[in-house]
């Protein structure tokens, strides 16, 4: 295997096919704590896991909200070209194209795994992991956007950059938060790629046009709806369920220290407003790191990106988790892995499992669980070692 575009330390411990197993063993673990322990346990599966109320409600309120949207009196954000695409889904054949996203959205995954030379029953153990299950049972977006940076990722270790760079840009058209993979190309490239950038734009320009909305008045409303989100999502409760976000943790111990002050509620405003000014600042930070330091290995660079995108924002629900699965494929494909390697790995696992069915605190209004608490500690305590890591290694 050749990572033609970045350097790898391939010193150490000797690549593990029990790792093969692990994931096998992992997939059985999860499923049996959705279907079995989920429908026992109070508090998951929140809304009967992929049959009850709530299933799909992302894909079914996009295809509802398509036609009106940027509403500026509703909290519901989504791309232009997200707004485009489910303009074509019909209410009166919304279960169809329901089956044909997910279809699509699968087999995309199935062969970016494929190409990376995954196994295909370790490809088809990924594949109901639980991350892909909740974005399923949600309906979400990022399905898609996933599926198709992880083709990116797969012509980027195969050294093809165009190819690669074109389906990052794609995706990120959908969802702008993705944007942040293109930190992976060497910045020189991206300079010389002036013209494809602009492409990129000007394509964007014209889905304001296919969607017949003004570009400054859909900015205009885009900065009320992401205020009308922030109080419902970020200041409210409505984010609290499915959240592995740092500023989750930070609330949840608001919520738990400051329980009979009545102006708690004023104090997650302030706590709030100091992450998100914090959080931008780490995550331009981890984009220099990886951009600029010859000490990560492609492994860690995209792990670090990919536990950006779900770690940092004010709200990640569970359906993010997916980017975790680009490294823990890379990692079985790797032939020589080293400790950081294998702390990755495992560590990462233990964030996939599903912890849902713990509620901590129903009294807050809104569901702590144990998800919200423990995900976030475990990233922090593997970017310390990552970080820790790269001042023993030599540079490459």
């Amino acid at each position: 295997m050749n990572y033609h575009i970045f350097a790898t330390n391939s010193k150490s411990l000797i690549f593990s096919k029990n790792k093969n197993k692990v994931v096998i063993a992992f997939a059985f673990l999860q499923m049996l704590i959705i279907i079995f322990l989920g429908d026992s346990l109070a508090g998951y599966p929140i809304f009967k896991y992929l049959i009850g109320a709530g299933r799909f409600d992302d894909f079914y309120n996009t295809v509802g909200r398509a036609p009106y949207l940027p509403d500026i009196k509703d909290s519901y954000i989504v791309s232009p070209a997200l707004i485009f695409l489910f303009r074509f889904a019909s209410l009166n054949y919304v279960n169809l194209a329901f089956a044909f996203y997910n279809i699509v959205c699968i087999s995309i995954a199935y062969f970016a795994f494929r190409r990376l030379k995954i196994n295909p029953l370790i490809a088809l153990a990924l594949l109901v992991s639980y991350p892909m299950l909740f974005a399923i049972s949600r309906g979400n977006a990022e399905l898609l956007v996933f599926g198709i940076v992880l083709f990116g990722v797969s012509y980027l270790v195969a050294g093809k950059l165009n190819l690669a760079v074109v389906l990052m840009l794609a995706a990120a058209t959908i969802k702008p938060t993705s944007l942040i993979f293109l930190a992976l190309f060497p910045i020189g490239y991206l300079l010389k790629k002036w013209a494809l950038l602009g492409l990129f734009f000007l394509g964007n320009l014209l889905v304001f046009y296919l969607i017949n909305t003004d570009i400054f008045q859909f900015i205009e409303s885009y900065f009320i709806m992401l205020d009308n989100y922030k109080g419902a999502y970020v200041l409210g409760t409505g984010g609290d369920l499915f959240n592995n976000s740092l500023y989750g943790l930070a609330k949840t111990g608001v919520y738990y220290f400051f329980k009979d002050i009545p102006g708690r509620w004023d104090l997650i405003g302030m706590v709030a407003d100091w992450y998100g000014l914090m959080s931008k600042v780490i995550l331009i930070a981890c984009i220099l790191c990886v951009q600029l330091s010859m000490r990560f290995s492609s492994i860690e660079k995209i792990w670090i990106l990919a536990a950006s995108v779900i770690f940092f924002p004010a709200v990640s629900a569970d359906y993010r988790l997916l980017y975790l699965l680009i490294p823990l494929a890379l990692i079985l494909i790797k032939e020589n892995c080293t400790k950081i390697d294998n702390i990755l790995f495992y560590g990462t696992l233990i964030i996939l499992i599903p912890k849902h069915f713990v509620l901590l605190d129903v009294q807050v209004g809104g569901a702590i669980t144990l998800q919200s608490v423990v995900n976030p500690v475990i990233f922090s305590g593997l970017l310390y070692m990552l970080l820790a890591n790269i001042k023993k290694a030599p540079q490459q």
